[in-house]
């Protein structure tokens, strides 16, 4: 059975239905060499994501565990994105 977030059970083609697109590599290299943690500071970088991609990337990101949303104590209303150890290991031969 193919999940429907796939073409199909390979992985290689799998990687690249999660991966391969333009803002999803750029948010995980925002995330690793400018230390973009908020959505303010993805939608305030120099490559201009729009909200609406933004938003949509992050959610894919966090439901395929590659980033973690979590809410700082002092403002419930932000949201803090964080990076996963195993994405800085995967992701050090790219960046």
């Amino acid at each position: 059975m193919i999940n429907e977030d796939f073409r199909c059970n390979c992985p290689v083609t799998s990687a690249l239905d999660l991966l391969g697109d333009k803002w999803s590599l750029v948010i995980i290299k925002q995330m690793l060499l400018q230390e973009c943690r908020t959505f303010k500071d993805f939608s305030e970088s120099t490559e201009a994501i729009a909200p609406n991609i933004l938003s949509a990337r992050l959610k894919k990101l966090e439901k395929f565990k590659f980033i973690e949303k979590r809410k700082i104590p002092q403002n419930k209303k932000i949201n803090i994105y964080n990076e996963f150890d195993y994405i800085k290991k995967i992701f050090i031969f790219i960046f």
